[in-house]
């Protein structure tokens, strides 16, 4: 299957599609991703690690790999929870990237999950998809979150009065201190009491702390490149100001419930940085 790979932050997403994948195929697996697997069937793991490099082989695990190993099950299930738990009738991922949940998530009839990307993500994901048939009607909102994506929303049917469960997994490091508030302030405008919100965040800059345990690692370098400033405030503190009720939990905590390793990364007790999870209600 001839197939464009997303560049820059889109690359992000066939790394964490991945490393789904990874974990489908577990004997002792927290979640199965059909996306994911159809992922790697289709294009190669060597493939998906090489993008967007074309010098690079695909071959070894790099820091990232590693980390995201490591992580990504224990924020996969933190987010699907926060789904299961808080069932509203409407879902809405943003940078979703090559989410699978319509793929694999039973929830009720009604039920509609919005995902938010940049066009060639979502057709990238809808082609590797193919003929899997989703559990729950999805529709794909196809613009960049620098842009008037709340309009977009709008356009595809979301009702802002009625209650929503937000999913902002994977992106606030991406975005500079202004564009991380106004999106967080625009979803709070469109959020109906009774929705609630996913979030993550660390203490200091994640590319920072990934130099300092994995040093030169191309990966880790990939990924340095990519990130930004995030929210002027923790997600826990700006969402608890205007209005949300908020619990948070370190990633070590989360990683014990569901019976993982956490990251050297994100364990400060082996120089890696505080990272937290946190969702929110109105």
């Amino acid at each position: 299957m001839a197939l464009t790979i997303p560049q820059g932050v889109g690359w992000t997403a066939l790394v964490v599609s991945a490393q789904r994948a990874a974990e489908s195929r577990r004997p002792d697996a927290l979640f199965r991703d059909p996306v994911a697997e159809a992922l790697v069937d289709t294009i190669g793991e060597a493939a998906v690690a090489a993008a967007p490099d074309p010098d690079h082989d695909g071959t070894g695990e790099d820091a990232l790999t590693r980390v995201m190993g490591d992580f990504l099950p224990v924020r996969t299930c933190f987010f699907d929870r926060l789904v299961t738990e808080h069932p509203t009738a409407q879902v809405v991922i943003l940078a979703a990237g090559l989410d699978g949940r319509a793929y694999r998530l039973e929830r009720p009839a009604g039920t509609v999950f919005y995902e938010v990307d940049v066009p060639e993500v979502l057709a990238f994901r809808d082609a590797v998809a193919g003929d899997l048939t989703p559990t729950v009607e999805h529709r794909s909102v196809a613009i960049d979150l620098r842009e008037d994506w709340p309009a977009a929303l709008l356009a595809a049917g979301f009702d802002p009065t009625r209650p929503t469960t937000w999913l902002v997994e994977g992106l606030l490091i991406y975005l500079p201190a202004d564009a991380a508030d106004l999106l967080l302030d625009r979803l709070t405008g469109l959020s109906a009491p009774g929705s609630a919100i996913g979030v993550e965040y660390a203490d200091r800059d994640p590319a920072a702390a990934m130099s300092g345990v994995a040093g030169d690692d191309p990966g880790a370098r990939r990924f340095a490149d990519l990130v930004d400033a995030g929210p002027r405030d923790t997600p826990a503190r700006w969402l608890g100001s205007r209005g949300w009720t908020v619990e948070e939990s370190t990633v070590r905590e989360q990683a014990a419930l569901v019976g993982r390793e956490v990251p050297v990364v994100m364990d400060p007790d082996r120089g890696g940085m505080d990272a937290w999870l946190a969702r929110a209600r109105r």
